[in-house]
């Protein structure tokens, strides 16, 4: 009996944390907080619209500043079944933080081999406003936090048990991050490096490396020749970052980043 309590302790934990995450944000929804949709997510739905209109399929829109559409296709499901309104966009940020729970807890479990700290962890997670705010804002950017989480997870349970099922689903979650958002572009970096890291500690695992490489490139093949092919359109986004930057112009970019938590965002988010 003990023993199966102990097996549900995990589950229960996190249908509590599943249930306490969908009260806040049904919570802020129903009381219209934050006040209302940005443009972003507006634009979101609108191209929701768009794909079910038969929006021509691709991977990424060079509209909108330029944006990966996984987000956008996965709305115009919950558009399908439950049409188009702002509580609709909301509900399909919702749902991307909703699976980002579960995957937190046990990430967090992995680490700290305790199920309490694990539970009260997770919580924090949860209270944090950006989770919040990106699960029913309808921002694009809620999309990064499961795949990302996945990655990280995965990345511990092949350091730990070596398998190849490890490896594999290493590669797909990295390849999937790069159809969220701009910045998930970053995971191949992490990719790479990780496989070095294993790689130079034992070259017995270089199989597991092809493996995992293989499938990344085959599930990210898609918006790879995509970028490819629309190099301009692709890295538009970030232009502003790098168009004839200088050292003022570095220095002053370092500065905002080192002082994130306590600069104004002009009130647009």
């Amino acid at each position: 009996m003990l023993r199966l309590i102990k097996k549900y302790q995990n589950i229960t934990a996190i249908s509590f944390l599943l249930i306490f995450f969908l009260l806040i944000v049904t919570y802020g929804i129903g009381k219209n907080f934050p006040p209302g949709l940005n443009h972003d997510a507006a634009w979101n739905g609108l191209y929701a619209i768009r794909i079910l209109k038969g929006e021509p399929l691709t991977v990424y829109t060079p509209e909108a500043f330029g944006q990966e559409t996984l987000f956008h296709y996965v709305m115009s499901i919950f558009f399908y079944f439950l049409g188009s309104s702002k509580e609709t966009i909301e509900l399909a940020s919702t749902f991307f933080g909703l699976i980002s729970v579960p995957l937190i807890y046990y990430l967090i479990f992995h680490f700290v081999k305790d199920k309490l700290y694990s539970f009260l962890l997770s919580i924090m997670f949860i209270l944090s406003s950006a989770f919040i705010l990106y699960s029913r804002a309808g921002w694009r950017l809620i999309t990064l936090i499961p795949f990302v989480t996945a990655v990280m997870l995965l990345s511990y349970l092949y350091i730990s048990y070596k398998k190849t099922k490890y490896a594999f689903w290493l590669g797909v979650s990295s390849a999937l991050t790069l159809y969220t958002y701009n910045g998930g572009r970053s995971i191949v970096i992490y990719f790479l490096l990780f496989w070095a890291v294993i790689l130079f500690e034992s070259k017995k695992r270089l199989p597991d490396f092809l493996y995992s490489f293989l499938t990344f490139i085959t599930v990210s093949m898609p918006i790879l020749i995509f970028a490819i092919q629309n190099m301009q359109i692709f890295f538009g986004r970030a232009q502003s970052l790098y168009h004839e930057i200088t050292l003022s112009s570095f220095l002053t970019n370092l500065k905002t980043a080192l002082l994130y938590f306590n600069v104004n965002a002009a009130g647009n988010d």
